[in-house]
């Protein structure tokens, strides 16, 4: 190699908010660069909420469900690079769920699942408030997920996620994501692509839709196999997925073949 070959006197080797990948890391090696100033991994309060839930490991009860919502919000905050710090779950009590709330002060953002509906027992809402946080808003216009809410406490944000397995993954990708990616010092990941639709959907929809749906790549082209059910209560749809497939609000059935826009379900660190 030549000398000015790589970097030249005045280049750039890594700008602000770029993600230390190994290559990174090597390149700062090979200039002599041994410490960069970089942004701390966030810490993350995860709580699940429900009288309905119970640990996974003992057989399960009548009018009971396992707590899988904790296990599959810890793995993504894991692969998204973050420190968890998961509270026990709660049942659906207002002073239990503000006292849990309370006991995860010390992080910089918060994560919950259920109780953010509109039923007796959706507490969510005013247990942020009990909490004392501002309510910043509460529904999204798109499904799954359309009962989440975000609250705000000095400078850490509060997502309140749907109960629903399959919905609170899409909440997690479509708001939770983008918060941490900015809590890193990194930039948005919102870039959409067209896919084509390699089945059916029948349902219409005043809201936005979000079709979970897993890439086939055919003759250069994306298409998106949309097969598996599509409940918010169906983690299973999430299993094998890999794309979002974006429904418009107000738009009929999905028809086979037929052109929408995607983007990618981030599994790992992002960079």
């Amino acid at each position: 190699m030549y000398k000015g070959e790589e970097i030249k006197r005045g280049d750039i080797a890594l700008k602000a908010g770029e993600y230390l990948s190994p290559a990174a890391v090597g390149l700062l090696a090979s200039l002599g660069i041994q410490e960069v100033e970089v942004y701390r991994a966030p810490k993350v309060g995860l709580l699940a909420t429900g009288s309905e839930l119970q640990d996974v490991g003992s057989p399960l009860a009548p009018g009971k469900i396992y707590n899988s919502n904790t296990y599959t919000l810890q793995g993504l905050l894991l692969e998204a690079g973050c420190e968890v710090k998961v509270a026990p779950f709660v049942e659906d009590q207002l002073e239990k769920t503000v006292e849990a709330l309370r006991e995860l002060e010390d992080t910089d953002l918060v994560v919950t699942t259920g109780g953010a509906s509109v039923g007796e027992y959706d507490l969510m809402r005013e247990a942020l408030l009990g909490a004392g946080c501002e309510l910043l808003f509460w529904k999204v216009n798109f499904k799954p997920g359309t009962p989440v809410a975000l609250g705000a406490k000095g400078d850490r944000l509060y997502f309140a996620l749907s109960g629903n397995p399959a919905a609170a993954v899409v909440n997690f990708e479509l708001l939770v994501r983008p918060a941490l990616r900015r809590l890193k010092g990194l930039k948005a990941q919102t870039e959409t692509f067209p896919v084509y639709m390699d089945g059916d959907f029948g349902k219409s929809s005043r809201q936005k839709r979000f079709l979970r749906a897993k890439a086939v790549f055919r003759d250069g082209e994306i298409w998106a196999d949309p097969s598996y059910a599509q409940s918010s209560g169906i983690l299973r749809s999430m299993k094998d997925s890999n794309l979002l497939v974006e429904v418009p609000s107000g738009h009929g059935p999905v028809q086979k073949g037929e052109k929408l826009q995607a983007r990618w379900i981030v599994v790992g660190e992002e960079n």
